[in-house]
């Protein structure tokens, strides 16, 4: 029992840190997933969301280009061939952009996930009682 408890707890007591790597492999199967390692939960929803629908509306707008009439042929406020086509073009372009970009600052959210790791979960504010005074306590655990 007592060596399951160290596994689960660490050997050096050291705070877990996140590796670029993992975080960097994880967004490139799944976008948003390397946020959500790094306990990015928002900015993990929100890349997951846009990457989504843009590669939906390229999807959509790519099926659609076989029906839809030529240019000539269009009615007002109906979209053409063309207009299908520059639509799938910019939101595929869009979404390759969006998603080789949030791979990329994937290093900030590692750097500041580490930095709050070592420095900032270590610091606690505690308050203070005894006979003659109370007061606040920084403390700083190394």
């Amino acid at each position: 029992m007592m060596i399951i408890l160290v596994l689960f707890i660490g050997i050096s007591g050291q705070p877990e840190y996140k590796s670029l790597a993992t975080a960097r492999l994880l967004s490139t199967v799944c976008p948003g997933a390397g946020q959500f390692y790094v306990h990015n939960y928002w900015k993990g929803a929100l890349t997951l969301g846009i990457e989504g629908v843009l590669i939906g509306t390229t999807v959509f707008s790519f099926s659609k280009i076989a029906n839809a009439p030529d240019a000539e042929e269009a009615v007002e406020g109906e979209m053409s061939k063309e207009d299908y086509k520059i639509l799938a073009w910019t939101c595929g372009v869009s979404a390759l952009g969006y998603y080789i970009f949030q791979i990329w600052r994937l290093n900030d959210d590692v750097v500041v996930y580490n930095y709050k790791k070592r420095f900032l979960e270590p610091t606690s504010l505690r308050l203070n009682f005894n006979s003659t005074s109370c007061g606040l306590l920084l403390v700083h655990n190394f």
